[in-house]
């Protein structure tokens, strides 16, 4: 009845949405980046 498993299941999962996240929301940042950079020098 201790809330170490608890805490540390909860750690796991923040853990988990933190590591599926973060790489969808850096891709869509260097996607944002890269399109604003290709429109300025490409025009389209």
């Amino acid at each position: 009845m201790r809330p170490a498993p608890s805490a540390r299941s909860i750690a796991i999962a923040l853990l988990a949405l933190v590591a599926a996240v973060v790489p969808a929301a850096a891709t869509l940042f260097v996607r944002r980046r890269r399109n604003r950079a290709g429109a300025e020098g490409e025009g389209s």
